[in-house]
């Protein structure tokens, strides 16, 4: 029985995991990489280039949309700042939802207008637009905040 119910335990716990979507930081540059191509082996649909140049690993997805996205490392090779630019308003606005709406995360607005993850993530997610392409892109950012820092930029 007791089997039984940790099997229960399990099966509930695991989806909740897998709706994650991925940031990637805190990840080192292969497992990035690996990441994105067993993206690609699922999907035939999108195609994956990637370049490893001056600090910055860039990874370029194109097929039903195309997604420009750079990682930025610290001195422990793990990743510190994730960027996703997206071609399209709609596309962007899909994934920013996406984003959102993850409760892994639970993103919260903050009084400067970024939204923080939940204090155990150490994570900051920002959106910068430009008018002339219309074009998105969703920045993240590890931090290290204390726990009243934290509570106060939370917006009420």
């Amino acid at each position: 029985m007791k089997s039984l119910f940790f099997a229960f335990f399990l099966f509930l716990c695991l989806p909740s995991h897998a709706q994650s979507f991925n940031n990637y930081l805190f990840l080192e540059k292969k497992e990035i990489v690996d990441q994105f191509n067993d993206l690609s082996k699922k999907n035939k649909k999108y195609n994956i280039s990637v370049n490893d140049s001056s600090g910055v690993l860039t990874i370029m997805i194109t097929g039903f949309e195309t997604i420009s996205c750079s990682f930025k490392f610290n001195e422990d090779n793990l990743c510190e700042e994730s960027q996703f630019k997206y071609s399209c308003g709609d596309c962007s606005q899909k994934h920013f939802n996406e984003f959102l709406n993850d409760k892994y995360y639970k993103w919260r607005l903050s009084k400067n207008g970024e939204y923080i993850s939940k204090y155990k993530r150490f994570q900051v997610m920002r959106l910068e637009s430009t008018k002339t392409d219309n074009c998105t892109t969703i920045v993240f950012y590890t931090t290290n905040w204390t726990k009243e820092y934290y509570n106060s930029q939370i917006k009420q």
